[in-house]
């Protein structure tokens, strides 16, 4: 008795669930994971964030280098224009401009302060 009843539990059970498969079969693949796409994607992902760090880092350097040189241009320059400047030509100002005198003191206090 209680074996007919434990097949009357299964077997719908059974049938539903292989249903299910069936169906879900045709949406999508029914079957291990395939783990080394899974790694083959993701050492993929990490060459390429790898390379693309390393054409940032190489464009950081060419335009660090190529600041260098124009600091270093300018320099030149500017120590040239110091050696070709006669100094004796430039005003010398000794004194620095006076400041100007602080703002007076008001004469009486306001009145309407005062509340009587």
């Amino acid at each position: 008795m209680q074996l007919a009843g434990l097949v009357k539990r299964i077997i719908p059970f059974l049938l539903t669930f292989s249903a299910g498969l069936l169906l879900s079969s045709l949406f999508i693949p029914i079957g291990l994971p395939n783990f080394g796409a899974m790694r083959q994607a993701r050492r993929d992902r990490h060459c390429r964030e790898h390379r693309d760090l390393r054409m940032q880092v190489d464009n950081l350097e060419e335009k660090l280098r190529i600041s260098e040189m124009q600091k270093e241009d300018l320099r030149r320059n500017v120590q040239d224009s110091v050696d070709t400047m006669n100094l004796g030509d430039l005003p010398i100002e000794l004194e620095a401009p006076k400041p100007p005198p602080p703002p007076r003191r008001p004469k009486h206090p306001r009145s309407t302060d005062i509340i009587q």
